[in-house]
């Protein structure tokens, strides 16, 4: 079924807002302690901007030990950023980037405490910036070695601002998110999350974010990922169309 989502997906078609999937990185199978791991990719995006990147990522991850009876860690950090180069419409290079850190406390099987922050800019969809802080819940309704679902909840502040804006636009925001995880074969895992994030002064100002993607191991160092993401805003910024998808592939060096 996993993969009838995944392909769907692809077919259907297309990014407006940067909601940054950290559940792919969220593996406890390894040890604890810390990991990094850099990135190099390819992206294709249609809907806004027809357009192509090359892509560099630094990710860091930071696993404590595991709670009692369980292989969900105690606590982890999780930092990863990226920045991305490319031609918009055939006219000119653009560039785009983010960086996101994230702190997850589990206070027991059923529930975990989180902490974020995140900034990026877009020159692609005219982005200046936009930061978020925020904080929340998590909950692990089924967690094995082959297979997790995981749902999230989230209050965070958002500060935005175009390239044709004077002041910035501030927003007050929910982001609820749902996540699952399928080993596939060996070490091949499936992950598909979805995010729905209304602007809690305004109801009709929501955004749905539908990510997903298949990783495997090339060696014991060599990742390669292959993923997309659909994307709807409902009010976007100006000038800004509501729908986009971003095709991507990876390779990701772990050390």
């Amino acid at each position: 079924m996993f993969l009838i989502v995944f392909i769907s997906s692809y077919l259907l078609s297309s990014t407006v807002f940067a909601t940054i999937n950290t559940e792919a990185l969220r593996d406890y199978s390894i040890t604890p302690g810390l990991h990094s791991s850099i990135s190099q990719g390819m992206k294709i995006e249609m809907g806004n901007n027809d357009e192509w990147e090359v892509n560099l990522g630094i990710n860091l991850r930071f696993l404590d030990k595991s709670l009692e009876n369980s292989l969900l860690p105690r606590q982890s950090i999780v930092f990863t950023s990226d920045y991305n180069l490319g031609e918009l419409d055939t006219k000119k290079d653009s560039s785009s980037g983010f960086g996101h850190l994230r702190w997850t406390k589990y206070l027991n099987t059923n529930i975990a405490f989180e902490l974020f922050s995140q900034y990026e800019f877009d020159e692609f969809n005219q982005l200046e910036k936009r930061i978020l802080l925020g904080t929340g819940v998590r909950l692990p309704f089924i967690y094995s070695e082959v297979e997790s679902f995981f749902v999230g909840a989230s209050f965070m502040l958002e500060q935005e601002k175009i390239q044709s804006q004077v002041n910035d636009d501030n927003n007050n925001r929910l982001s609820i998110y749902i996540s699952y995880l399928k080993q596939l074969h060996s070490k091949a895992f499936f992950n598909t999350t979805t995010y729905f994030q209304p602007n809690i002064d305004r109801l009709s100002d929501y955004r749905i974010s539908i990510q997903n993607s298949i990783s495997f191991p090339l060696n014991q160092s060599l990742d390669l990922s292959v993923s997309n993401s659909i994307k709807y805003d409902h009010q976007p910024l100006p000038g800004v169309e509501s729908f986009d998808l971003t095709l991507s592939n990876q390779l990701r060096f772990n050390f």
